[in-house]
């Protein structure tokens, strides 16, 4: 499911873009969402999956505008 975390917006927002900026938006992604367990997955699980996704996704968008 989708979730926009506008306390991700908000943080990039003020601060620059860079690897440490991006880790911290993802622990702020990561804290925002709220998963179910089921048989596919822990929560604890899938927290961690947004987490480091969210850094994942940022880092190689930041990679590609830059190069």
């Amino acid at each position: 499911m989708p979730l926009l975390v506008t306390e991700v917006q908000d943080y990039l927002g003020k601060h620059p873009a860079g690897p440490e900026a991006f880790k911290q938006a993802a622990r702020l992604a990561e804290s925002a969402c709220n998963p179910i367990d089921d048989v596919r997955g822990s929560a604890r699980y899938r927290k961690a999956m947004v987490r480091k996704l969210t850094e994942k996704a940022l880092i190689s968008i930041w990679t590609d505008l830059v190069v």
